[in-house]
């Protein structure tokens, strides 16, 4: 399953374990700077999406779409030049 730890040097990120012992591997380090603080994910399907920090892009919307890709942000939705570059996405919710 998906879960989220901190670990020195990357900082808080998401890591994925199936069932077998030592299959804990960390997805990505998506802020090499700091901690990228995932918060809520939600699945829906096969993929998991999550908002996450990045140094040039703020808090934006991301997802993990299983397997041997790394997640990847869906989109910078707040893209303009102003001090807070982030749309903060939170509170996720599957719709159905």
């Amino acid at each position: 399953g998906l879960f989220y730890a901190q670990r020195s040097p990357d900082g808080e990120e998401f890591w994925y374990a199936s069932t077998h012992p030592g299959s804990a591997r960390q997805l990505m380090d998506i802020n090499p700077q700091g901690i990228s603080e995932p918060f809520w994910p939600v699945q829906v399907g096969d993929h998991v999406f999550f908002s996450a920090f990045d140094p040039v892009r703020g808090r934006e919307l991301w997802v993990d779409r299983g397997g041997l890709y790394p997640p990847v942000q869906v989109a910078d939705i707040k893209s303009d030049e102003s001090v807070n570059p982030s749309s903060s996405p939170s509170e996720l919710t599957s719709l159905g």
